[in-house]
């Protein structure tokens, strides 16, 4: 439970740290023009970001693809006639 812990808190700093790094990014950018180097924070950035993979890796987590329905099977869920009011299709009141 301790690392579950852990990574739920490297996590948090993770998302902080992609704010301000993003708002850094638009303020005056990431990279110091005088000595051409990244912003020190974008290094951390990444140390913490390898630091949650590492934490996954070790609880066993790895990222899948959520399965998405086909088309059909979609239209089927969401656009079946059952789904609509009384189970029919409303008619125009013009009598098209």
């Amino acid at each position: 439970m301790a690392l579950l812990d852990a990574a739920t808190g490297t996590k948090i700093i993770l998302d902080s740290l992609d704010m301000y790094v993003f708002e850094l990014a638009g303020i005056s950018g990431l990279v110091n023009r005088r000595n051409r180097k990244v912003a020190t924070v974008v290094t951390d950035r990444m140390r913490v970001a390898d630091s949650l993979a590492r934490q996954l890796h070790t609880l066993g987590l790895e990222r899948r693809r959520q399965q998405e329905p086909s088309l059909n099977e979609y239209v089927q869920k969401n656009y079946s006639e059952s789904k609509r009011p009384g189970g029919k299709e409303k008619k125009n009141p013009n009598g098209h």
